[in-house]
């Protein structure tokens, strides 16, 4: 499998439930790449957020206060990262799909470090962005809509990238209905998830 692939289909390698990927680059493998996979890409949108979720069971740097809160200098180096670029996002739309995805594993990060406001922002942003993309719709794309606006990104090249598309949208689904367990509104009504269901594809993994 390539590496473009790994990295774009990090959804598809996460737990049902802990949206944590099976398959984390290494950061010696991200420095020895630098020139090649540069945080600018669309590739390495997706790192900084997976670096953070993995440091909660490998990193050396993380301290516990008197008051029971983590602190990562490692992981909220790549948290701040992964915020510039959902706020870059915000302001211009650009890479806006790769964007959703690095957010939706930096807000599992951030869920199980407690941190309920950014969870909470975050899942709107999250739900927000996967409507007007059409990630619920079949084939997750749509030149048009009854009530708005065709989506707006192309037809899926491939199976794979259909699926990623799918999963992402469920993940979104997932954290939208985790963050309201307390009683809180969702923010996607049941109308709106029209998707069939995850298919298993590991074809096209190569395995």
């Amino acid at each position: 499998m390539r590496f473009e692939d790994s990295a774009s289909a990090v959804i598809l390698g996460c737990h049902a439930t802990t949206c944590i990927p099976f398959q984390i680059p290494s950061c010696r493998f991200t420095a020895r790449n630098r020139r090649r996979f540069s945080h600018n890409s669309q590739i390495g949108l997706l790192i900084p957020p997976q670096c953070a979720s993995a440091s909660r069971w490998t990193s050396n740097t993380a301290t516990v206060t008197l008051d029971g809160v983590r602190r990562d200098k490692f992981a909220e180096f790549h948290a701040s990262k992964t915020r510039q670029y959902i706020d870059r996002t915000m302001a211009s739309g650009k890479d806006i799909f790769q964007v959703m995805q690095a957010c939706i594993v930096l807000s599992w990060y951030l869920y199980q470090e407690g941190r309920w406001v950014e969870v909470w922002i975050y899942a709107g942003f999250q739900t927000r962005v996967a409507v007007p993309l059409r990630l619920n719709y079949p084939g997750t794309f749509s030149v048009h809509a009854a009530n708005g606006p065709g989506g707006y990104l192309p037809p899926p090249q491939d199976p794979l990238e259909q699926e990623i598309r799918r999963r992402t949208w469920w993940m979104t689904i997932l954290f939208d209905r985790t963050v309201s367990i307390g009683g809180w509104v969702h923010a996607v009504g049941p109308s709106l998830i029209t998707l069939s269901q995850i298919q298993k594809i590991d074809s096209c993994f190569g395995r």
